[in-house]
């Protein structure tokens, strides 16, 4: 996957505060839901950071502030007009944000990146905090661990509640950034991974991501709505259950013009049927297959289940590369098969054909881990890619 400079930019800035090297710290602003947050957890996983969110919108003055205790103090009496004895003095106990905070610097060498999230939605109690934080690195009398890292962000439309925030003296103490929204940048590293209806639908609707803000109830299209949607359809155990609800959860998220153009969507991307394609072994010719459906096999992968289908999706890239014009359409299965291989070392389950199309490109194969026939054992053990530095350069678009 690659960096864009802006994800260079803002790495660097990171790696620069958990060095304690005194830059001011970045604030990222532009759009609703363009990705601006999901940026930054890129940032963190590259440096290894862990990564506390603070939304400013939804905490309490007490969350910066801390809340006061009491403490007997004799030597505060001469000041008492009238004469009391045992005057009590107001201690402050460590605000929210430095106490969890630190906590998580303590447990990762790496350190933390604290991002404070809308900021524009600091009203002028908060803008003060702020900008003790920003100047200090601390709230009070309690500052924050040395392995901490500052990023901001916030909306600058109007119509989602920003383009408002003017306090100069915040906006001293940060590196404003404009962020733009890339679709490759968010596609290679997000996209992706999302539903394949909906990561199908967006690389070749490529418009519907970034929809006008709508001053109505309807809903406008984002990277967040997207991939929301994305969460909500991995709730549903199959294709024909989610096909009961989908067009209404779509509808609630995006414009009717994107519910719309993703249900033709997903009618096609069914019609491929890509479970009956593994089942019969077909071999597509490239020369026949309209420019959307090379796209769209990318997904075959997601229908290698068994050690044989893994012989078939080998079989298959050897005779497609065999084909004039294979590169876009080995590109998406180069990434179905990279996407599984993220799953795999992130402890997440994949099928055992799967996990052998990924090893056999790994050349990392051990015919021992799996349950299969003699043939099928032996066709595996000498199938190869017949032309294996193509395959890799295909994956390697996608490692970091």
């Amino acid at each position: 996957m690659g960096h864009s400079p802006q994800q260079t930019i803002l790495t660097s800035n990171l790696k620069a505060q958990l060095e304690g090297v005194p830059v001011l710290p970045i604030c990222l602003y532009g759009a609703p839901g363009i990705g601006k947050s999901s940026v930054i957890d890129s940032s963190a996983r590259a440096l290894g950071a862990s990564n506390n969110t603070i939304s400013i919108s939804s905490v309490n003055y007490e969350f910066f502030s801390g809340i006061p205790s009491f403490s007997t103090d004799e030597s505060l009496d001469k000041y008492s007009s009238s004469g009391a004895i045992g005057v009590q003095a107001t201690i402050w106990t460590i605000p929210e944000l430095i106490m969890s905070t630190n906590r998580m610097a303590e447990k990762n060498p790496n350190g933390v990146i604290l991002h404070l999230e809308d900021l524009h939605t600091a009203d002028k109690t908060t803008e003060a905090v702020m900008y003790q934080l920003l100047l200090d690195r601390k709230l009070g009398d309690y500052t924050l661990h040395p392995k901490v890292a500052i990023i901001a962000s916030m909306n600058d439309s109007k119509e989602s509640g920003g383009g408002h925030f003017n306090s100069a003296a915040v906006k001293s103490r940060l590196c404003l950034m404009p962020y733009e929204f890339n679709f490759q940048d968010w596609y290679d590293n997000f996209g992706r991974t999302l539903h394949p209806w909906i990561s199908s639908f967006l690389k070749t609707n490529q418009q519907y991501i970034t929809e006008p803000e709508s001053k109505t109830l309807e809903p406008s299209g984002s990277a967040r709505s997207y991939t929301k949607m994305s969460l909500d359809f991995e709730q549903y155990k199959s294709d024909e259950e989610l096909l009961e609800v989908f067009l209404y959860i779509a509808r609630g998220m995006v414009s009717a013009n994107a519910a719309a153009a993703l249900d033709v969507h997903v009618q096609y991307f069914r019609k491929l049927d890509f479970d009956s394609i593994v089942a019969k072994k077909v071999i597509p010719n490239l020369a026949k297959m309209p420019e959307l459906d090379k796209v769209l096999w990318g997904y075959v992968v997601h229908s290698i289940n068994t050690p044989a289908d893994a012989l078939y999706a080998i079989n298959l890239i050897n005779d497609l590369m065999s084909q004039p014009h294979y590169e876009t359409i080995i590109g998406f299965i180069a990434g179905e098969i990279y996407n599984k291989h993220l799953l795999s070392t992130s402890g997440q389950d994949i099928t055992p054909g799967q996990d052998i199309l990924v090893s056999k490109i790994l050349n990392s194969y051990d015919e021992t881990k799996y349950t299969m026939g003699a043939k099928v054992k032996k066709d595996l053990v000498d199938a190869k890619f017949d032309n294996y530095t193509e395959v890799m350069k295909s994956v390697s678009k996608y490692i970091n």
